[in-house]
């Protein structure tokens, strides 16, 4: 969904995205293959959870603080080197600039993507920072050691998860 939830208590939340201001409130998300982004400032601690269906109903543009002061961490996704789609994302115009054909097959970046749209929302670039973990090659294609542990649902439809969170202290 393109929900963004503001916590003020724990507890479960429909949207796929979460904010608070409370202190010591964790926040999580459950991702496999689908990027969590981890967002804090002097106020707010949020963390999201965006898979192309919520990007593309605009999760990001639905984000009502003021990312001037926030920093951003990209966490454990698909990434332009796997993200392969099918030729219906042309008809999603927010993606366009981010798609790249390769040998006759259409690849999604989602990390530009969410870099583009949070950066005309106020973010800073300085203030972007990604891990640059892809859930499918870090897992299966040219993962070692550690790596081997991150869940790719396009790799084997796996019911396990990644779970991602982060605390506001």
């Amino acid at each position: 969904s393109a929900e963004v939830c503001f916590v003020d208590e724990g507890g479960r939340y429909d949207g796929d995205a979460l904010f608070t201001k409370r202190k010591n409130q964790a926040l999580a998300v459950k991702t496999a293959d689908c990027l969590p982004l981890f967002l804090a400032s002097g106020n707010y601690t949020g963390i999201i959870h965006m898979g192309w269906r919520s990007a593309e109903k605009g999760i990001l543009d639905n984000i009502s603080c003021d990312l001037t002061e926030f920093k951003v961490t990209l966490g454990v996704g698909l990434r332009k080197c796997c993200y392969q789609v099918g030729d219906e994302f042309g008809q999603y115009q927010n993606f366009k600039p981010f798609l790249e054909k390769r040998s006759s097959k259409l690849y999604f970046d989602p990390v530009s993507f969410a870099k583009h749209q949070l950066l005309n929302q106020g973010l800073k670039e300085d203030n972007f920072f990604d891990l640059n973990l892809c859930s499918l090659c870090h897992s299966f294609c040219c993962g070692k050691g550690w790596e081997k542990n991150f869940f790719s649902y396009r790799q084997n439809k796996t019911d396990s998860r990644t779970l991602s969170f982060i605390l506001k202290i």
